[in-house]
């Protein structure tokens, strides 16, 4: 449609029709940015980034159906932007953190699945580490119905002493003390999941 000269955008009733080109620079990508906000403060944006493109997430007309609006041109978003993050910061604004909340903050974005890239400022830089998971399964007389003579079977992982459950979504663990995340192996936890119902 934009290479044909038919696709055009009108926020308006009454605004004039606002012809569109196809931006070819690829899809833009959703993340989060912590970052100073006055002196005993930090504020929660979100911002578009394309290589070394950058876009507040406020700035685009329109964002919808996979695809960002600008005054003149519509481009591709990533497909796994997770649109809550997206509309909550586009319609309420930046979300202030008071410093001593950072930590807690942190391990809470960190841990959720559905949670986008983090962009951090140097004094709140975290370090990721990668921790081989021991799988364990723990065995216990199922308890319905309460004469059965089966077994219940519990998977979880056990990462340098934090234990993780197979059906828990989180990331993994953050440290606030060493500043440390530990995400998790999901290939290994799955292949564990696998074995399991391989053998019955």
């Amino acid at each position: 449609m934009c290479a044909t000269s038919r696709c055009f955008l009108r926020l308006q009733e009454h605004d004039q029709l606002q012809p569109l080109a196809w931006d070819a620079g690829g899809a833009w990508r959703f993340e989060l940015q912590l970052a100073v906000n006055g002196g005993n403060a930090y504020a929660l944006t979100g911002v578009l980034r394309r290589g070394e493109e950058r876009m507040d997430v406020a700035a685009p007309l329109l964002i919808g159906a996979g695809l960002v609006f600008t005054q003149d041109r519509v481009a591709p978003i990533g497909e796994d932007t997770p649109l809550e993050w997206l509309l909550q910061l586009r319609t309420g604004g930046a979300i202030e953190i008071a410093a001593g909340e950072t930590d807690e903050l942190l391990g809470e974005l960190c841990s959720r699945a559905s949670t986008p890239p983090l962009c951090l400022p140097e004094e709140l830089r975290i370090t990721e580490r990668v921790v081989a998971p021991v799988c364990c399964l723990h065995l216990s007389k199922a308890r319905y119905p309460v004469e059965s003579s089966r077994l219940e079977a519990e998977l979880w992982f056990d990462y340098a002493g934090r234990r993780a459950s197979g059906v828990k979504a989180s990331r993994g663990f953050f440290d606030t003390a060493e500043r440390v995340f530990t995400r998790r192996n999901r290939e290994v936890e799955e292949a564990a999941e696998r074995r399991l119902l391989e053998l019955g």
